[in-house]
């Protein structure tokens, strides 16, 4: 398998930007100063901050909390006495672009989240801008920050904590430049492996970080040919499948319509035959072969019969119609017209449905034929009909011989 680099893209830290962050705030207030970045609720520990803020307000008379963020947790601070509530300065939603300058006016940056993080990218940044860290240890947190190196951790939802961590992390800062140089390498380090920026395999040395390679395997070319041939072979086979089906139920939907038309017919033959028979009371054979030639073609079962007795019943009709000929009676008869009118229309009605089942039929049969729908076919057990083939009584008309 080929070696392929692969350069991760990741969400990104400007650390440069937070280590020269621009000119300073101004109006800010004089003292030491712990900063605040989140959202104000409970799952970023803001009511643990707020509680926090006020046994260490008690404790530190200059000290000063920068709250960038905002949330429903707001209202927290309308419970601390007025002393401490004024020392809490709310700068509401605050530009991403405006954090380093708060960055760089602070002491201290807090984080007490109480819920599940899964990564620390507010802590990375104050890292970045050299800013010694007060966290919580949870997971997320705990991947970040190095307790006793790149800050300090302390127990979650414990507001008693907070307090002697800040002021010790303070304390160290007084010992040391409070600005960290040291924090920003570790920054640096923390995010590539957290996949928080990207890294340009051209200039590691410069941007703090070493290109990630992945070793990505190459699929051979034979074997995309072989994916995209049978996805070729799979979408076809739904199409002619889909296509198949579709020919079948118009083939049955042909078949009901015949199937109409024909029962209308055998309910007009009792009656055409009886009031021929009251004129020509001789023509006896001709009309029991009808009405046996009724009774086969609604008995039929198969395709075959079912013709053959069609073309009796057309024949049959066919004379009863010649014999009509030679009793103008019967040609003037009111029920015998009506009769033979509807029996002409039903005529027309087979001769239509007939000619789009035997069209459908010929589709299906030839798709069930043809390769390569003939596997698709027998796979699915599509088997091909019969076309429905019965006499035109209006090209086939009967000669009748009469007496001399």
């Amino acid at each position: 398998m080929a070696r392929v680099p692969l350069e991760i893209v990741p969400n990104g830290v400007d650390v440069r930007a937070f280590a020269r962050p621009g000119p300073p705030i101004e109006g800010l207030p004089v003292g030491r100063k712990i900063l605040w970045v989140n959202r104000l609720d409970p799952q970023k520990g803001f009511e643990v901050m707020v509680r926090a803020f006020e046994m260490l307000a008690s404790q530190l008379e200059d000290v000063r909390l920068l709250v960038a963020g905002d949330g429903r947790d707001r209202v927290v601070v309308r419970s601390l006495p007025p002393s401490v509530r004024s020392r809490i300065l709310r700068l509401g939603s605050v530009p991403h672009a405006e954090l380093p300058r708060y960055h760089a006016a602070a002491d201290v940056f807090a984080s007490p989240a109480v819920g599940q993080e899964s990564f620390g990218i507010v802590l990375v940044e104050a890292m970045a801008a050299g800013v010694p860290v007060v966290a919580t240890d949870i997971p997320g947190y705990r991947e970040v920050v190095r307790d006793g190196v790149d800050g300090l951790l302390v127990p979650a939802n414990d507001a008693t904590a907070l307090p002697p961590a800040a002021t010790g992390i303070h304390g160290l800062g007084r010992a040391r430049p409070w600005r960290q140089p040291s924090l920003r390498p570790a920054a640096r380090e923390r995010r590539p492996t957290r996949g928080m920026r990207s890294c340009p395999a051209s200039r590691p040395s410069t941007t703090g970080c070493s290109p990630v390679r992945a070793r990505i395997p190459t699929v051979p070319l034979w074997l995309w040919i072989v994916v995209v041939l049978v996805a070729l072979l799979v979408v076809s086979g739904i199409l002619i499948y889909n296509r198949l089906v579709k020919l079948r139920a118009r083939v049955n939907n042909g078949w009901s319509q015949i199937d109409v038309q024909l029962r209308r017919r055998y309910d007009l033959i009792p009656n055409l035959v009886k009031t021929v028979q009251g004129y020509a009371t001789h023509e006896r054979e001709l009309f029991e072969n009808v009405t046996e030639a009724r009774s086969r073609a609604i008995d039929a079962n198969a395709m075959p019969d079912q013709a053959q007795a069609e073309n009796q019943i057309t024949r049959g009709l066919r004379q009863l119609f010649a014999v009509a000929e030679s009793y103008p009676d019967l040609k003037a008869n009111q029920n015998f017209l009506a009769l033979q009118e509807e029996l002409t229309g039903t005529e027309s009605k087979i001769a239509f449905a007939r000619q789009f089942y035997n069209d459908q039929v010929m589709l299906l049969n030839t798709l069930i034929g043809s390769f390569p729908s003939n596997v698709v076919a027998k796979t699915f057990r599509f088997e091909p009909r019969e076309f429905f083939d019965i006499e035109d009584p209006v090209r086939a008309p009967s000669q009748v011989e009469f007496p001399r």
